[in-house]
């Protein structure tokens, strides 16, 4: 069970971050979302056990290349991204190991990538979509053009295709929904707080260390 859960958080994860460009005013502060989290195989583990793992809400807190995702669940606790190093770190409750991984490494193949229209409206920000997919998932993504983060800060992440997400639409999501083989989740914004935000609050525990991939 601890081994699958360890499997379901590095593949759930994902990341966000900003820098200006074309002019546009980079968007730093945070963002609440609502998590939902559903087995696709009752036998290894439950909707109930992997909602408890990452509990039902999620704030991401952006800042110029790099961010934290603060999770209430009983596993899963924090998760940082930094762009210059292009690693992500993961916190789980109860373990005094810092896991990171190399956000360029290829988890699954790319397939293909459509835009579409959406009339959903999030946060009072009119939405557009876009849907990744590979051969082992899919991503859909609803995101506004009113928030801006620079894409150049995600050209190296090529785990979980996201390089491509943000390549397109240049904006952190507002709503995300992964169909994968063994689970589904779903992550839609609830509120939404530009602010200045300071750096250490992105200082990375003082941790012994440990790969995921």
């Amino acid at each position: 069970m601890k081994n699958y859960l360890a499997i379901l958080i590095v593949t759930l994860l994902l990341g966000c971050n900003s820098h200006g460009q074309n002019n546009k005013v980079e968007f730093e502060g945070t963002i609440l979302y609502s998590v939902t989290v559903k087995s696709k195989n009752a036998d290894v583990i439950s909707d109930e056990e992997v909602q408890d793992s990452f509990g039902d809400s999620l704030i991401f807190y952006f800042k110029r290349g790099k961010y934290r995702m603060s999770f209430n669940g009983k596993d899963l606790s924090d998760v940082y991204y930094f762009t210059d190093s292009n690693v992500e770190y993961t916190l789980r409750n109860n373990i005094d190991t810092l896991f990171y991984g190399d956000c360029s490494k290829v988890i699954d193949e790319f397939g293909k990538l459509i835009k579409f229209n959406s009339n959903e409206t999030i946060c009072g920000h009119k939405c557009s979509g876009i849907e990744v997919s590979s051969n082992k998932s899919k991503r859909t993504f609803l995101f506004s053009e009113d928030l801006h983060i620079n894409p150049l800060d995600f050209e190296k992440y090529i785990m979980g295709n996201f390089n491509r997400y943000y390549a397109e639409a240049q904006a952190p999501f507002l709503l995300y929904i992964y169909d994968g083989i063994s689970f589904t989740t779903n992550y839609r914004a609830i509120k939404i707080e530009a602010k200045k935000l300071d750096d250490q609050f992105f200082d990375l525990p003082a941790l012994p260390m440990k790969g995921f991939n």
